[in-house]
């Protein structure tokens, strides 16, 4: 039996909860994208404004109670993707040494997270390596990260370079954790990191097999068009979120030449039950969030992710019309632009 387990992406981002808030607010839309797009817009804005009252509120405390509301802060902006509204916070906190260590740790990458954000790029990976290097051989437990932080914090950061495309900080970023970290979870996470930048300007893997009509379907039915492969599942939220993005993108830019298909991995699920057990619930999820675009749906024999070292969605590439991949991870602030690069491309 083939074991195959996807879950989420540490940097799935926003919450997805419901808000009367966003119900009152949202706009009159005239289609269902709209107001989905508006709904998460608000989320954000929210989000936003939640996180820098909190920040007004830890600057006014003292002691434990302020180290209680920091480390709020921190943790939902790691969970949320949201750091710039609370850079402010981390800074004063580690310009304050009377701040436990916990608090520190998370301030130091609240403020790298952001310094990548706002494009100071060499800064933030210095900043990096010289918080996380003496502390990784530290004897006192105190000064240890866990792992858990490591992984989300570092994968967050992993997904900055390489959305504003700086593959070279994040082939080095990698690099500096398989090197430095004593932990056999963190190596071997960015061990895979660092293969998937190495794909980048090589041929795609061979992807085909079956649409959710039964018919056949393969990435080379698309041979000299741009292509966004997406790999997703019903059950991943942020994956719903991305359908609106996907279905737009698609949309805007199909008489050029751009092509999105998508990977349902729905059946490579533990206790999925294989394809025909998922397929009904495939089929509705894609008519209720109006996919228009072609799905091939995995199955464990072949085990198509893997072909592109895929354990956690959701994950895309784009493929140049020359069949090479030119950038993967694509996010809602980077994806139009770069797949209108790719299309100016011979």
């Amino acid at each position: 039996m083939v074991r195959n387990v996807f879950v989420l992406s540490l940097t799935a981002g926003a919450v997805f909860t419901a808000s009367a808030f966003a119900q009152q607010n949202t706009p009159q839309a005239s289609t269902r994208d709209e107001v989905n797009a508006g709904y998460y817009k608000k989320m954000r804005e929210l989000d936003a404004q939640y996180l820098t009252d909190l920040a007004k509120v830890a600057a006014s405390e003292k002691g434990d109670a302020a180290d209680a509301t920091y480390r709020q802060i921190f943790n939902l902006a790691i969970a949320r993707n949201q750091y710039a509204p609370v850079e402010k916070a981390a800074e004063l906190v580690i310009a304050d040494a009377n701040h436990g260590a916990d608090v520190e740790m998370l301030a130091h990458f609240i403020n790298v997270v952001a310094e990548a954000d706002r494009g100071s790029i060499d800064e933030s990976l210095e900043h990096l390596k010289a918080y996380i290097k003496p502390r990784e051989g530290a004897a006192d437990p105190r000064l240890k990260v866990e792992t858990e932080t490591i992984l989300a914090v570092g994968e967050a950061y992993f997904q900055r370079l390489v959305q504003s495309g700086h593959y070279d900080a994040a082939r080095q970023f990698c690099e500096f954790v398989i090197n430095e970290s004593p932990r056999a979870t963190t190596k071997a996470h960015f061990t895979k990191r660092l293969a998937r930048v190495g794909m980048l300007g090589k041929p795609a893997p061979a992807l085909a097999g079956t649409d959710l009509d039964g018919k056949a379907l393969s990435l080379a039915d698309y041979k000299g068009k741009v292509v966004l492969v997406d790999f997703w599942a019903t059950w991943c939220p942020p994956c719903s979120a991305q359908m609106i993005r996907l279905n737009a993108i698609r949309e805007r830019f199909k008489a050029q030449g751009f092509e999105v298909l998508g990977v349902n991995v729905d059946a490579l699920r533990t206790g999925s039950g294989g394809v025909e057990e998922v397929l009904p619930a495939v089929r509705r999820y894609v008519i209720e969030h109006q996919a228009a675009f072609p799905t091939i749906i995995g199955g464990a024999e072949p085990n198509l992710p893997s072909l592109f070292g895929v354990e956690e969605i959701p994950a895309n590439f784009l493929i140049g019309r020359d069949g090479n991949i030119v950038q993967f991870e694509l996010g809602e602030f980077n994806t139009g632009k770069a797949v209108e690069a790719a299309l100016k491309k011979n």
